[in-house]
């Protein structure tokens, strides 16, 4: 079987999203550009208590955890011109 991936680049950028995901992407899109680092998580096998202390960790040297859906978080990479674009590809 093959892997499920995502849109590609060239559909993303043609293609319109509601204004509700639309005002997601462009605040998703201020807060890569203003961003020191980005750190890209999976949490599935994540127990609760980790969960909270990774939380709890990144607060408290001035961090925030923003947990959003990967086409959302990839059109976001590819409109705010950052060099994080790269991540794209790994979502």
């Amino acid at each position: 079987m093959g892997t499920k991936r995502g849109p590609t680049e060239a559909n993303m950028i043609k293609k319109t999203i509601n204004p509700q995901k639309a005002s997601r992407v462009a605040v998703i899109s201020e807060m890569i550009s203003k961003a020191k680092s980005i750190a890209v998580v999976d949490y599935t096998k994540m127990t609760p208590v980790q969960a909270t202390e990774l939380r709890k960790s990144v607060k408290a040297v001035g961090g925030e955890i923003k947990v959003e859906k990967n086409t959302l978080f990839r059109i976001a990479l590819l409109s705010s011109n950052s060099q994080c674009s790269v991540l794209s590809a790994q979502l």
